[in-house]
């Protein structure tokens, strides 16, 4: 099942390290996705309803769907693998023959597209789960690794 989720926020950890959080547009889930610094300034400004300076790939690519006679219908976050990397397509709909077609996209590329042509952004159900699952996993390993073996007691 597809859930509706929307932009949250950009967080920064570090000149290095930054996310963006999708929020589950009915409820309380959300999902951090790292992006790169380039994808960080360009959504602040996306966010910030500035428009950019120059020409960027995500209005190109806007304009070239539309002069194609298709259309972005939404961004699906599909699959999450091991490593914590976020699978997606993107839906685009060919008005010309009346097909649908789900193309693979890079997350952040397509979450920014979709912000940029406020298209709706899906994630499965199972990936909350499974991220939810990834996370408690991570907390636990860099728990036990943390421990001091010396400090506990047997009981």
């Amino acid at each position: 099942m597809e859930i509706e989720v929307g932009f949250a926020k950009l967080l920064v950890a570090s000149p290095i390290d930054m996310a963006m959080v999708l929020q589950e547009k009915s409820g309380p889930r959300s999902i951090t996705i790292s992006i790169s610094g380039l994808t960080y300034f360009y959504m602040k400004k996306l966010m910030s309803g500035d428009e950019p300076s120059s020409p960027n790939i995500f209005g190109f690519a806007g304009e070239l769907t539309q002069a194609l006679a298709a259309s972005l219908q939404k961004i699906v976050i599909w699959d999450i693998n091991d490593d914590t990397t976020f699978e997606a397509y993107a839906t685009v709909a060919d008005d010309r023959a009346d097909r649908t077609y789900n193309l693979p996209i890079l997350i952040t590329d397509g979450v920014v597209l979709a912000l940029s042509l406020n298209r709706p952004i899906f994630i499965l159900e199972e990936i909350f789960k499974k991220a939810h699952d990834m996370l408690t996993r991570d907390q636990a390993i860099r728990t036990f690794a943390n421990m001091d073996t010396d400090k506990v007691t047997k009981h």
